[in-house]
């Protein structure tokens, strides 16, 4: 597990984040957050923003805008992986932490990437015991084969909003034939 800081030019986060949360940025109800096993951690909702999913397929104008800066930054090549899935993730402010269940994200191995966009008293728990705060422009990128990295969504009390970056990607496999 590798955490960065400081992966943006703050005046680049500062307008990715005023453009996402103006209303010209689509937001989409996702009425529950997925547990183990499928279960529904009731109670815990957030809006998504869908960027990439179904291994490549671009859902929205705005991932070149606003993802691909952060990829890049964290030398994240996109002609050297296949990205499986990226979104973005709002979750409003619950009045008392919320904890989701603990989930990986695919069935099977793969990078994942989440980035903060701001700073909040929120962050995303692994089932390893280690926290990750949510704190703006900082990274998380972590192998989903790693020991003890399920992790889980732990809610925010003291902002209006907690935003994040997730994507989940593989190194895409050669086709040179010698």
């Amino acid at each position: 597990m590798e955490i960065i800081d400081d992966v943006l030019e703050p005046e680049v986060l500062d307008n990715i984040v005023q453009n996402m949360t103006s209303s010209r940025f689509l937001w989409e109800y996702q009425p529950y957050l997925k547990g183990p096993e499928g279960d529904d951690d009731k109670g815990i909702y957030c809006f998504t923003h869908k960027y990439v999913y179904n291994r490549g397929e671009i859902a929205s104008k705005f991932f070149f805008e606003m993802a691909v800066p952060i990829l890049d930054s964290l030398n994240i090549k996109l002609k050297e992986q296949t990205i499986i899935r990226a979104d973005t993730n709002f979750s409003p402010n619950f009045g008392k932490q919320l904890k989701s269940g603990y989930h990986v994200d695919q069935s099977f191995d793969h990078k994942v990437l989440i980035y903060y966009y701001n700073t909040c008293n929120g962050g995303t728990e692994f089932k390893n015991g280690k926290i990750v705060n949510c704190v703006a422009n900082r990274a998380v990128i972590f192998d989903s084969d790693e020991e003890g990295t399920a992790h889980r969504v732990l809610t925010q009390t003291d902002k209006k909003y907690r935003l994040i970056l997730n994507v989940n990607w593989e190194p895409r496999l050669s086709s040179v034939v010698q």
